[in-house]
């Protein structure tokens, strides 16, 4: 059948259409064309009408900014506040008196140490050195010696006369100063009086204050924490222990400041003779006093009385080398009318023993101590 029995209208228009190729040859043209083959090329793919310069390509896909790591712990707490200005020396100072403190009533000796270093450090020093017209002012009040009745130790003094021209002057550097050394006597009496430790004093002792003439020994300590008008001593207080440690420290303060026994209230070696000090330490005692003029009588006994007193034969030797057989020793007796009243025959044969050294001292013989008269009478009449 012809073209014309099929379609009569299309005929009779003019209007003729070609026969459709198979879809197998069909060229397709279309924008999307080379879309699809990009996407999904083959070799039954027919290449683009399209130069290759000109193939539209696929945009990249943008990539994730990088994130910064997370900035520290301290740094998140800064972010959004100004930074804090760095501590001032005074600050300093006053942080490593604190801490000092602390150590030392741990009995850490390696922060004690540590703390000591932070205060010789020279913005420490700088910090508490006073300007030079208020260092002259504390030296004149000093040299007076006006400020020494208001403390039993040298230190005390010190922190007194610190601590008046300080007001006076409005200075801040002799305030500090005054601060250091409030802190040091209260670590030092800590250190001796509870813990007796002499690795910790000598640590301590290495602080030095501005000037030469501050002198802040911890041998002639008063109790810092004491009311009383007359704090006791820190030789009283380790008699008042009366143990190993306390004597093994007062040998100690004896052998370094024999000058702490001066000043102090009674006489300190009857107060050993009562604690039952041991009988060097006795002998030290009472031998740095001699020297001194200190060996008045005390509740009515010299130190020879009080150690027949107590029965310390073990020192009476010694003591009489120091004092005359013949004085008064209990009330107005000598020891050996004392010893004939009493009785007490061990201490009479001590006082009369011809090869005893005190008899040479005093260029005496034991026939004179028999016949000497005290009251009246002599020791065999007692």
């Amino acid at each position: 059948m012809d073209e014309v029995e099929q379609d009569p209208v299309r005929h009779a228009f003019g209007v003729h259409q070609e026969r459709m190729p198979p879809p197998s040859s069909v060229n397709i043209s279309l924008p999307h064309r080379a879309w699809i083959e990009e996407d999904a090329p083959g070799p039954e793919a027919v290449a683009p009408s399209q130069p290759p310069a000109q193939q539209r390509k696929l945009p990249k896909l943008p990539q994730p900014p990088k994130q910064k790591p997370p900035p520290p712990p301290q740094q998140q707490q800064q972010q959004g506040s100004c930074p804090k200005p760095p501590p001032s020396h005074a600050t300093t100072v006053r942080q490593a008196l604190a801490a000092l403190e602390g150590a030392v009533q741990r009995s850490d000796l390696g922060g004690v140490g540590c703390q000591v270093e932070a205060l010789l450090t020279r913005e420490a020093c700088a910090a508490m050195t006073p300007a030079p017209a208020v260092v002259d002012k504390l030296e004149a009040r000093w040299r007076s010696g006006g400020n020494k009745a208001y403390g039993m130790d040298e230190s005390a003094a010190l922190l007194a006369c610190l601590t008046a021209v300080a007001r006076s002057s409005r200075s801040a550097e002799a305030a500090l100063l005054a601060e250091v050394v409030a802190a040091l006597r209260k670590c030092a009496w800590h250190a001796a009086a509870e813990l007796c430790n002499l690795e910790v004093l000598a640590k301590l002792a290495r602080v030095t204050l501005p000037c030469d003439w501050m002198r802040a020994c911890w041998e002639t300590l008063c109790d810092p924490f004491s009311t009383a008008d007359k704090p006791p001593s820190l030789l009283q207080h380790l008699l008042k222990r009366a143990d190993p440690p306390a004597w093994e420290l007062a040998r100690a303060m004896l052998g370094r400041n024999q000058g702490m026994l001066r000043g102090l209230a009674g006489n300190p070696t009857m107060r050993a003779i009562q604690a039952g000090a041991p009988a060097d330490l006795v002998v030290e005692i009472a031998s740095a006093t001699a020297m001194q003029q200190q060996m008045e009588p005390e509740e009515g006994s010299t130190p020879v009385g009080w150690a027949l007193l107590k029965g310390r034969l073990d020192v009476l030797p010694e003591l009489l080398m120091l004092i005359s057989p013949q004085d008064a020793a209990v009330g107005d007796l000598p020891p050996l009318h004392h010893a004939a009243s009493e009785g007490d025959l061990t201490a009479a044969q001590v006082l009369l023993d011809p090869s005893s050294r005190w008899l040479l001292v005093h260029d005496l013989e034991p026939s004179e101590l028999i016949n000497h008269v005290a009251m009246g009478v002599t020791p065999l009449y007692s």
